[in-house]
């Protein structure tokens, strides 16, 4: 199975003391491909540039997940940009990096993220969601 990726399940997965660690971290061994937009790529670094990880920490963080042969970054050559803003209507730009990887999402039909948001716009698009509960 795949799925795409949202940053707080590589977020969780690496913080061992996060509240889902355990549950990211089996998400992330059972599924055969990990699609990754580049948006979470750029959140990602984000975060852990604002928990003051220096560089090489969180490039090294990064790479562990890029490099497995189970990753595929996906990228956006604008269709899903646009797309995103037609799933933002009605809300705040501050959802739009969420919108971003919706869009990804409705593309491959799974994602993978602890966002209740989210996992609520993703239903409602038949998108199928893991975890399958929280």
């Amino acid at each position: 199975m795949h799925a795409v990726i949202d940053t707080n399940v590589l977020i969780y997965d690496v913080v061992e003391d996060s509240k889902y660690h355990s549950i990211a971290k089996d998400l992330l061994d059972n599924l055969k491909r990990w699609l990754i937009p580049t948006i979470t790529i750029y959140e990602f670094v984000w975060f852990f540039k604002d928990q003051n990880f220096d560089v090489e920490e969180t490039k090294d963080l990064l790479e562990q997940y890029i490099r497995s042969p189970k990753c595929k970054v996906i990228p956006d050559n604008g269709k899903f940009t646009i797309r995103a803003f037609e799933l933002l209507e009605g809300l705040s730009l501050s959802r739009f990096n969420d919108m971003v990887i919706l869009a990804v999402a409705e593309r491959y039909r799974a994602i993978a993220t602890f966002d209740k948001k989210l996992r609520s716009k993703a239903k409602r698009l038949n998108i199928s969601l893991l975890p399958e509960s929280l």
